[in-house]
């Protein structure tokens, strides 16, 4: 099933076209039960007699929503990052304004106890009965407060520099390093060197170079020798598209550059300063995506079959139902993912009036399929000056969705 952009389904909606569905119908099913007494037997009459039935209820669900993961459409995130709760002003996104120090984030979410409706409508006859129902739930995400709700749903898609270097991995970070052209890593340098305020850029530039000797005119980086000359990333590296690797030789005796030097250069950085590093390598040259998921919403459309255990003289009745159908799942706000379902519940209701029944139980509802929720809309960072193209339009959300609650609700016959 696609994913649906920019569609909304509002449970009035859904009910009332089924009420305007239905009432057709039952006018031509009650018409000849009607004038039975007048020489015909209906088409149900007597004990046997059928009716249509409405019915609303409150249903409070306790979500199981497992394993939840978020990557861009092209595969190639590496780590998800939090905007910083305590980050003042309005939602920017610059990469500054996001944690490095916290990749990979436990994204949770919250019970659905106040928007928790559903309608059906449905036959009954008998002991059976057959509904269509429509519900809705809403697992508002863990984390936010009155004073950070826009931040705690807003994540960073991080690649593999960035990430490598906030995680703290050196020798995979010396391997990605050496992929960089040598005009991304200028401009890497440069991404560094301008970073304001309680860092400086520049000193943090040459603490990534270490100390090395200067070899005539030739800038070194990474040797990290007893020399105690430093120098900028930016004065080492020119405009070109050739990898840094060759800029190292396969001993490092004479290269320019040390790819393992510059990596432990940088894990050896205080966090502030990794922050920094990080920042540059998703501002300047790998790019990073933005995502803000503010709840995980679920319309649900279910075709479910029926039983009451009719008993005389008792005016409890136990009821069982199961159904199939499907959700209509968002993760992200105005994009609408399909997906089909199953539910199951179980409970007792007793009769009011003859028209009018009471009745409370407990349902499980699982969402089916393989747990990915494509096409979602991202956002760029917005102070990225790398080459164009980086930045991805549309992710991936993979979790296991299911949920479980109680029903307490009426039905309405006619």
């Amino acid at each position: 099933m696609s994913a649906v952009s920019n569609r909304k389904l509002p449970l009035g909606g859904v009910l009332m076209a089924l009420v305007a569905a239905v009432v057709p119908v039952h006018s031509l099913l009650a018409a000849p039960a009607a004038g039975a007494g007048a020489g015909g037997e209906g088409l149900f009459s007597g004990a046997g007699a059928g009716s249509f039935y409405i019915g609303l209820d409150y249903s409070p669900a306790f979500g199981s929503i497992k394993d939840f993961k978020v990557q861009e459409a092209g595969g190639t995130t590496r780590g998800v990052f939090p905007y910083k709760r305590d980050a003042a002003g309005r939602v920017d996104f610059k990469v500054h304004n996001f944690d490095w120090s916290a990749p990979e984030p436990k994204i949770s979410f919250k019970d659905s106890m106040l928007t928790a409706l559903e309608g059906s409508i449905g036959y009954s006859i008998g002991g059976a009965r057959v509904e269509v129902e429509v519900g809705y739930e809403r697992f508002v995400i863990k984390g936010g407060k009155k004073s950070n709700e826009d931040t705690a749903s807003v994540f960073l898609l991080g690649k593999e520099l960035a990430y490598d270097t906030a995680r703290g991995q050196v020798d995979r970070l010396a391997t990605a390093l050496g992929k960089m052209t040598k005009g991304e890593a200028k401009k890497w340098g440069n991404a560094i060197e301008s970073a304001t305020g309680t860092t400086n850029g520049e000193k943090v530039s040459q603490k990534v170079c270490g100390n090395g000797t200067t070899s005539g005119t030739t800038n070194q980086c990474g040797k990290n020798t007893a020399d105690g000359t430093t120098t900028k990333i930016s004065a080492v590296f020119t405009e070109g598209t050739e990898a840094i690797s060759s800029m190292e030789t396969a001993s490092g005796a004479s290269g320019t550059i040390s790819l393992q030097g510059m990596a432990n250069n940088i894990n050896n950085l205080s966090k502030e300063d990794k922050a920094v590093v990080a920042g540059a390598f998703a501002r300047a040259v790998e790019g990073a995506e933005v995502i803000e998921v503010r709840a995980i919403g679920s319309t649900s459309v279910m075709l479910n079959a029926c039983y009451d255990l009719l008993t005389d003289g008792i005016g409890v009745v136990p009821y069982a139902c199961a159904g199939i159908g499907g959700n209509f799942v968002s993760v992200v706000d105005g994009h609408i993912n399909p997906k089909f379902a199953y539910r199951v519940k179980a409970g007792l209701s007793y009769a009011l009036t003859p028209e009018i029944s009471a009745f409370a139980g407990a349902f499980y509802h699982k969402v089916l399929g393989d747990g990915d929720y494509d096409e979602l809309p991202l956002s760029h960072i917005s102070d990225y000056t790398g080459t164009a193209g980086k930045n991805k339009d549309t992710g991936i959300a993979s979790f296991n969705f299911a949920y479980f609650g109680g029903e307490l609700g009426v039905r309405f016959a006619f």
